[in-house]
C-alpha cells in the first residue's frame, strides 16, 4: 500500500470481495479494501498530497461513507486524512483494537439521525410579540411616536432579539424531552439562526427509525414556538461522525497527514 486517502473501517474483514461485486467509486478510482484483524480499512488511490477543503471534495467524501455503509458496520475517518505508511496504520489501529471494538458494539442495530427544526421567521416573531404584553406595549409606544429614536430601535429589537432565543431554548427543551427517551445518545450542535429550535444528531435503533420520525413531528408541530407549520430536515441514513469519538492519531499525526 503506497500513498492512500482513508474513507474507514468496517465489521467486514471480506469487505475486498464484497468491493468485487459491488464497487464504491472514490474520489479518485475505486475504494480498496485492507483486513486488518476482524476489520477491513477502505481506502482510495492517493497522490499523496492533501485534498482540498472544497464542496465537492467534501460532499464526494459523504458519498463514499454513504456508500460503504451498504456493505457492513462503519467507522468512518474524517475528510482528508491520507496516509504513506500502512505498518504505521496498522499499529495504530491493532492499538486501539478495544476501543474500535466497543464502539462497533455501541452502534451495533442503531443508526445516526441529523435533524434540523426551524419555524418560518414572520410567525416566530409574531408569536413572540403575541405572548409578551412588554414587547407589544413596547412596540405600540414606537409606532405612536413614528419609529422612536435610533436608541429605542435597537433597545426593542435587542429584547425581542432575547426574548425569542429564550423561547427558542425552551422549544428545544421540550421536543428534546419527548425525544431523548427513544434514542441511544444524542448531541447538540449550535443553531444556524434564531429560528432553529433543534440542531441535533440522534443514535437511533434502526428498528424504531419509524417512530422516531412520527415522533419528531408530532413534537414540532407542539412545540409552542410559532403559529405554523416546523421545517423538519431529517437525514438517514448518515455517517456516524458524531457518535465516534476515539482518535487514531499519535504525537506525530497532523490533521491532514496519518
Amino acid at each position: 500500500m503506497t500513498s492512500v486517502y482513508l474513507y474507514g473501517l468496517l465489521r467486514r474483514p471480506d469487505l475486498d470481495a464484497a468491493l468485487a461485486g459491488q464497487p464504491v467509486d472514490a474520489l479518485s478510482g475505486s475504494v480498496e479494501a485492507r483486513k486488518i484483524g476482524e476489520w477491513s480499512l477502505a481506502y482510495g488511490p492517493s497522490d499523496g498530497t492533501p485534498v482540498p477543503q472544497r464542496r465537492r471534495f467534501l460532499k464526494g467524501h459523504a458519498r463514499v461513507l454513504e456508500d460503504l455503509m451498504v456493505h457492513g458496520p462503519l467507522l468512518p475517518f474524517r475528510f482528508g486524512h491520507v496516509s504513506h505508511d500502512a505498518a504505521r496504520i496498522d499499529h495504530l489501529i491493532t492499538a486501539a483494537a478495544d476501543e474500535i471494538s466497543a464502539t462497533f458494539e455501541r452502534l451495533e442495530g442503531h443508526a445516526e439521525l441529523g435533524l434540523r427544526i426551524a419555524f418560518p421567521r414572520e410567525a416566530a416573531l409574531a408569536s413572540t410579540l403575541a405572548q409578551d404584553d412588554g414587547l407589544r406595549q413596547q412596540r405600540d409606544r414606537l409606532v405612536s411616536h413614528a419609529g422612536g429614536s435610533q436608541l429605542d430601535q435597537i433597545a426593542f429589537g435587542r429584547r425581542v432579539a432575547e426574548t425569542l432565543d429564550l423561547r427558542r431554548g425552551l422549544a428545544q427543551k421540550a421536543l428534546l424531552k419527548t425525544l431523548r427517551p427513544l434514542a441511544r445518545d444524542h448531541v447538540l450542535q449550535a443553531p444556524e439562526d434564531d429560528v432553529q429550535v433543534l440542531r441535533a444528531a440522534f443514535l437511533v435503533p434502526e428498528t424504531e427509525v419509524a417512530a422516531f420520525t412520527r415522533a419528531v413531528e408530532e413534537a414540532a408541530s407542539c412545540c409552542g414556538f410559532a403559529d405554523a407549520a416546523p421545517e423538519i430536515r431529517l437525514v438517514h441514513p448518515t455517517p456516524p461522525f458524531n457518535f465516534v469519538s476515539f482518535s487514531l492519531a499519535d504525537a506525530d499525526m497532523d490533521r491532514e497527514v496519518v
